[in-house]
């Protein structure tokens, strides 16, 4: 029965095992094991900056969209209000308060508990999967 050539008594074709020839192996083993380890490294980021990517350009859109859709609606409420009330003006007023009072609740919310919960959702969603 011959033996394996990755038998420790014998080298490659047969031939007594030399410790350089050891050693020159087990380098160059552990330089495909680095580099593909490297490549690996590399393809998680990219996978991770890719995904982080194609979230933004989704959110942006979205945004832009609904930016829009609200500007449209707030002028129609706006023009409501103010034939209702029998002035113009005011109905944009009131419009215009209504959305103060939201830009200082998302303030008060995001200063107390939303940012750190959108710090702590960015960095696990980054950091999932290591």
């Amino acid at each position: 029965m011959e033996p394996h050539p990755t038998d420790h008594a014998q080298g490659r074709d047969d031939q007594p095992l030399d410790f350089s020839t050891f050693a020159k192996d087990l380098v160059n083993d552990a330089k495909e094991y680095v580099a593909a380890e490297k490549r690996l490294v590399v393809l998680n980021g990219a996978e991770k900056a890719s995904n982080l990517m194609a979230g933004a350009v989704r959110f942006g859109v979205t945004g832009l969209a609904c930016s829009i859709a609200l500007i449209l609606l707030s002028f129609a409420l706006a023009w409501w209000l103010g034939e209702h009330l029998s002035s113009l003006p005011l109905g944009f007023a009131l419009v215009g308060m209504l959305y103060v009072i939201l830009a200082a609740g998302f303030l008060l919310w995001w200063n107390l508990r939303g940012r750190d919960r959108f710090v702590i959702g960015r960095i696990n969603q980054l950091t999932d999967g290591l």
